[in-house]
C-alpha cells in the first residue's frame, strides 16, 4: 500500500491510497492500458510514477474546474474495467449494483470485494480512532 500526494487545497489534503501490485497488473493489462491512452496517458515503459503524473494533473484540473472527474482512477486503483467503461457510457445510471463503486459486469464478484472493502474500512477506522496515523495503515496492510 502507498500513499500518493493528489493535491492540496486550502482547507484539505487529496491523497491517493493504492496497491503498487495492483497498479503493476493495471500497466501490463493491454486493454486497461488501452484504456488509459484514450485519457491521455502516455508510456513509453510502464512506469507507475508515469501515470500517477498524469493522474494527479488530471485530478488537479478537474479540483479547478478545468476538467471532468477522472473516472479512470477506478481502473488505477483496480476496480474492473467493464464497470469502469460501464459507469462513463451510461453517466452512473442503469448499473445492476452500487457500492464501492457502481457495478455494470460481475454483481457476485463486485459483492465479495466489497465485503473485502468493508472489513477494510472498519479495521482502518478502528486504527484511526485509536490515535493511528494515516501513514502506518499502509505499515499496517503490508504485514498482513
Amino acid at each position: 500500500c502507498k500513499l500518493y500526494p493528489l493535491t492540496q487545497t486550502e482547507i484539505r489534503s487529496y491523497f491517493l491510497i493504492y496497491d503498487e501490485d495492483l497498479l503493476d497488473q493495471c500497466l501490463k493489462n493491454r486493454a486497461r492500458m488501452q484504456f488509459l491512452k484514450g485519457f491521455g496517458y502516455e508510456f513509453h515503459v510502464h512506469i507507475p510514477a508515469d501515470v500517477l503524473l498524469h493522474l494527479k494533473k488530471r485530478y488537479e484540473a478537474y479540483l479547478k474546474s478545468a476538467g471532468a472527474f477522472p473516472h479512470e482512477i477506478g481502473v488505477i486503483l483496480g476496480y474492473p474495467l467493464g464497470d469502469v467503461e460501464g459507469f462513463i457510457r451510461n453517466g452512473g445510471k442503469n448499473y445492476l449494483l452500487s457500492g464501492a463503486w457502481k457495478v455494470y459486469v460481475d454483481v457476485a464478484a463486485a459483492r465479495r470485494t466489497f465485503a473485502q472493502y468493508q472489513e477494510m474500512k472498519h479495521q482502518a477506522l478502528k486504527h484511526l480512532m485509536l490515535g493511528g496515523i494515516l501513514e502506518e495503515l499502509c505499515e499496517y496492510r503490508d504485514e498482513r
